[in-house]
């Protein structure tokens, strides 16, 4: 057994050692073999994890740049590895926020959001960087961009742009014209609490948002984005699946929302 296990740490080490000496011409070739192949699954799973522990960056957020442009079905998911890269990968990324190109940008904050795996205190002075434009992102006259910053945004809690954030994140959930970016408001205010943020502050903060948005959301599957979410922050017990949310059920929608409704007017 002891064998076994050094036999398979030997093996995954010279594959670490493998990609990491892998070169931008290795890698372009593979690249071409992958289109030749009409984008094989097996190749296409080998060349995302040759090309995440490779050294070779540039050329790897090149591919994921090329990524973002796909449909979401033809996407090659080259980005979760490029998050694997966490502080190289951050480092790099930064810059591209002030590149002047809000597409390139919105995705780059939302690429290095997800690289922030769990609560690292290393990590706050990036965290503390990130949020500012997210914020502003989430401003953009794009509602698909807007989509990405508010999303992003729930994945990262910093604690001295922690307000603004709440605050933006409320704004969105009752104002905006868009039905997903007011879905992914009410969602984000679950996830920065998943994210290590106190549940106190946004509790207080939120509550007015969502009972405005119980009352005032004629959309099924934000209503029930907002009542999921509320569920998770306060701990009630309303009947309502997420495959019902999903699905757009009208009426498990609207009798959740009756619930939660007496419940907000008890807090």
């Amino acid at each position: 057994m002891k064998n076994s296990t050094a036999a398979i740490l030997e093996e995954a080490q010279r594959e670490r050692e493998r990609r990491a000496a892998l070169t931008r011409q290795d890698l372009e070739r593979s690249y071409h073999a992958l289109q030749e192949s009409g984008y094989d699954l097996g190749l296409c799973i080998s060349f995302a994890a040759d090309l995440a522990g490779s050294r070779q960056i540039e050329y790897h957020y090149e591919l994921v740049v090329e990524d973002w442009k796909r449909a979401r079905t033809k996407q090659l998911d080259l980005e979760h590895g490029f998050a694997k890269r966490r502080k190289e990968g951050r480092d790099f990324l930064f810059p591209r926020l002030d590149a002047g190109d809000a597409f390139e940008s919105v995705h780059a904050a939302s690429l290095i959001a997800q690289s922030f795996y769990s609560w690292d205190q290393s990590e706050v002075p990036e965290r503390e960087k990130l949020a500012p434009y997210l914020i502003r992102y989430a401003g953009l006259p794009s509602p698909e961009l807007r989509q990405i910053a508010i999303i992003a945004m729930g994945w990262v809690y910093a604690p001295c742009h922690f307000q603004a954030e709440l605050e933006c994140l409320c704004t969105h959930l009752v104002s905006d014209e868009d039905v997903l970016c007011r879905a992914w408001s009410a969602s984000a205010f679950m996830q920065i609490f998943f994210h290590d943020a106190p549940v106190e502050p946004i509790r207080e903060r939120s509550l007015p948002a969502f009972r405005q948005s119980l009352q005032q959301e004629i959309d099924d599957f934000a209503l029930g984005v907002a009542i999921e979410s509320m569920k998770e922050l306060w701990g009630w017990n309303i009947r309502l699946s997420q495959a019902a949310v999903e699905r757009r059920d009208h009426e498990a929608i609207e009798k959740a929302r009756k619930r939660a409704l007496k419940l907000v007017n008890q807090l």
